[in-house]
């Protein structure tokens, strides 16, 4: 069973997942993007392994602040290799017997044309261990598109995503209107999985 977040951009889905997830951060591994800021706005992203304790969703850039090539999207240049790389980090650090939670934060977006991450994703998914996360939406996904000039064919990779998460658990929709209702779902789905 998995529980996925979408919503707007700045909604707060890895804030909520931050909340409901750190009691748990010592069982919890798993894949994290990280939004890097120049002046209080958005300038790119670092992809991040999640193994025992959770990174900050925002932290300012600075040259250097990818320190071992983590930036994998810098003010329209990306690099989907580094997005592989972590993933395949990831997927290794879920394996271990001792996490019993997995952390996939936020899927569905530049990395859906990259058959290595796509396979990886895949395995994490259907490995058993109950994974909580973000997805990204598709007007998000149709944004990101169109300010990195990526194709369009991403979305029916982006749909073939969809199906698998909302065959495996759930998906819910972020709203400012329905965050605490949306929360006490995810903090459940933490506690079931947790208990099982």
């Amino acid at each position: 069973m998995h529980f996925f977040l979408q919503g707007d951009k700045g909604i707060g889905k890895s804030t909520l997942l931050q909340e409901v997830l750190s009691p748990c951060a010592a069982v919890l591994a798993g894949f994290a993007t990280q939004r890097l800021t120049a002046g209080g706005r958005p300038v790119g992203f670092r992809a991040l392994v999640v193994d025992g304790a959770l990174p900050p969703v925002e932290v300012p850039y600075s040259e250097g602040c990818g320190g071992a090539g983590d930036v994998f999207l810098l003010r329209g240049k990306r690099d989907v290799s580094v997005l592989e790389r972590k993933i395949c980090e990831a997927e290794q650090a879920v394996r271990r017997s001792s996490v019993r939670l997995v952390l996939l934060d936020e899927v569905g977006g530049i990395e859906l044309a990259s058959e290595a991450f796509m396979s990886l994703l895949s395995r994490i998914l259907a490995g058993g261990k109950p994974c909580i996360g973000v997805f990204k939406s598709p007007e998000n996904l149709a944004s990101t598109l169109q300010a990195t000039g990526v194709s369009d064919r991403y979305q029916s990779q982006h749909q073939a995503l969809k199906r698998i998460i909302q065959q495996e658990g759930e998906l819910k929709t972020l709203t400012k209107e329905n965050r605490q209702a949306v929360r006490a779902q995810a903090s459940r789905f933490v506690e079931a999985a947790l208990k099982a």
